[in-house]
């Protein structure tokens, strides 16, 4: 029989819970939810349409959770994260050939390539994001929630804020598409970085096993 998770070995746990939520953050705003990747697909020289497109690419995609929740529930909430979020940074370091690929097959091949990318991207988000959210339930003790979600989002808002000042003096202080390159290389180090600290984080409690054997949600 599994050994029960105990509310002191989720606090020992909680400073890797910290720095994974502080670091997937930093990816987030330098890798595709910031201004970064917007004015990176401007500099690109994306139209408004197509650039909507892909933006609303992200979203749309999150519609597969009313579909996979079951499925990610037996196979497992954090085994399901870390491997969909490994697949989705994956996908978007090939953002990082974008130059290349314009360069070697012109500027027709820019859209389809880029939003093939933010796709694959998209969908292994979808699918992390909904393992996250029943995860994050089996993290942190009850009685403890509240204040460490308060503290965590306070620290956290202020390495995006940090991040963000610090990309936007990058983003003033030099010309052409390499400081985006620049950019949201650092941000997919972050992301790879969180990976690890959520790695240290206990998985989902053995009491949560009648759950996953439910086997639908619309029963």
């Amino acid at each position: 029989m599994p050994k029960q998770i105990t509310d002191i070995d989720k606090i020992r746990r909680l400073p890797w819970l910290a720095l994974g939520t502080l670091t997937v953050n930093i990816f987030m705003v330098l890798a595709f939810s910031g201004s970064v990747f917007i004015l990176f697909l401007n500099e690109l020289g994306l139209n408004k349409t197509r650039i909507g497109f892909l933006l609303a690419l992200i979203p749309l995609c999150q519609v597969l959770s009313l579909f996979i929740a079951p499925a990610l529930a037996r196979f497992g909430f954090k085994r399901a994260y870390l491997l969909f979020q490994i697949l989705r940074n994956i996908a978007m370091c090939f953002i990082l050939l974008t130059p290349w690929i314009v360069s070697r097959y012109s500027g027709e091949a820019l859209f389809p390539w880029v939003a093939t990318v933010i796709f694959l991207f998209s969908i292994g988000r979808a699918v992390s994001e909904t393992a996250i959210w029943p995860w994050s339930q089996e993290m942190v003790p009850h009685r403890m929630r509240g204040k460490f979600i308060a503290v965590n989002n306070f620290i956290t808002t202020l390495a995006v804020m940090i991040t963000v000042l610090a990309a936007g003096f990058i983003i003033g202080r030099y010309e052409g598409v390499g400081k985006f390159i620049v950019l949201i290389s650092v941000g997919l180090f972050f992301g790879f970085l969180s990976l690890f600290f959520y790695s240290m984080v206990l998985g989902a409690n053995p009491c949560a096993r009648e759950f996953r054997n439910r086997g639908n949600f619309w029963r």
